[in-house]
């Protein structure tokens, strides 16, 4: 229970810190080069949460697995979105949208094949 909850304030902290670099011209080239800092900082640590956890029983590999999939899918469709406005509005695609896109859908293939050969 403790590392659930340590997981939900590393995610509530990195939401935060990705709203304050949304527009951070606001803020001094200092402020801002800490908020990168702490914000890969916690990034390593999200994904070490995510890299190491074990559920113990059905139950939890269930809630694992239904969390991996609303992720993916909301992140996928997020993408999509993005590029699909992209195209209509400005006729062009930024780069980074369609290679996050590819790489989302690519992590999840590799995923799938690297458990299908493992389990």
């Amino acid at each position: 229970m403790n590392s659930f909850i340590s997981e939900l304030v590393i995610a509530a902290l990195l939401v935060v810190l990705a709203a304050l670099l949304w527009n951070p011209f606001w803020m001094p080239m200092g402020l801002v080069l800490v908020v990168l800092i702490v914000f890969v900082v916690l990034c390593g640590g999200f994904v070490g949460f995510i890299w190491h956890e074990r559920g113990g029983d059905e139950r939890d590999q269930l809630i694992r697995h239904i969390a991996g999939r609303f992720a993916y899918l909301s992140g996928a469709l997020i993408l999509a979105v993005g590029i699909i406005y992209e195209t209509l509005v400005h006729h062009t695609v930024d780069k980074w949208l369609l290679a996050a896109f590819m790489i989302t859908v690519l992590a999840k293939a590799a995923g799938y094949a690297y458990a299908k050969l493992k389990y």
